[in-house]
């Protein structure tokens, strides 16, 4: 929870809901509990990709932005390309970079 609310990848309140699972977690393991410990964890990673908003648990560099579609459709518009300052030069999508 500390590591994660400190990047950025969960609020204030996120981050110590996860907290107070993290504890639950090693108490439960600590009283030999380990269904009940599973499902903590198993919880408290589900409320992590929830509020962070990631589809990848194990690489949170990675996300599902998309580049295409309404992206490029605004990129092409004309007062977009004049603030850009690009004028008539081609714009092609290569994927994220």
């Amino acid at each position: 929870s500390y590591f994660v609310r400190e990047v950025g990848l969960v609020d204030d309140s996120s981050a110590n809901f996860m907290k107070h699972l993290e504890t639950a977690v090693v108490q439960f393991i600590n009283n030999g509990e380990m269904v009940k410990a599973y499902a903590y964890y198993n919880y408290l990673l589900q409320i992590f990709l929830t509020r962070s908003k990631l589809s990848n648990l194990y690489n949170y560099l990675q996300d599902d932005i998309d580049l295409d579609g309404a992206y490029m459709d605004f990129l092409q518009r004309s007062e977009v390309r004049k603030a850009l300052h690009v004028g008539n030069t081609n714009s092609t999508s290569i994927g994220v970079v």
